[in-house]
């Protein structure tokens, strides 16, 4: 399976659906050992439905363990000196490891 087809969490925008739920709002962020990951943030009927959910920002709705992306997206965070908690851009990200994969 070509790596740069597969629906990833750093395709996920406000209005799709994630496991049932709406997404509300979407933004990157550095994770554990360097891994950007997707925060979704859902909303329900009231304020108390409020929730996230972190997932690494390759990860497909079939992963089924590491891909040739993965290392590569950590590889792009510590290139661009970001740590845990900073804020990813999740565009840039996502151009740049495809741009990356497919000159390999």
């Amino acid at each position: 399976m070509d790596p740069a087809a597969a629906r990833r969490a750093w395709d996920l925008r406000p209005g799709d659906h994630f496991h049932g739920r709406t997404i509300a709002d979407v933004h990157g962020v550095v994770g554990l050992a360097s891994t950007p990951v997707v925060v979704i943030s859902f909303t329900g009927p009231g304020t108390e439905q409020h929730s996230q959910a972190r997932v690494a920002a390759t990860c497909t709705d079939t992963d089924r363990g590491h891909d040739r992306l993965r290392p590569l997206a950590r590889h792009w965070v510590r290139e661009h000196g970001l740590v845990e908690g900073q804020a990813v851009d999740l565009a840039r990200l996502r151009s740049d490891v495809l741009i990356a994969i497919t000159s390999a």
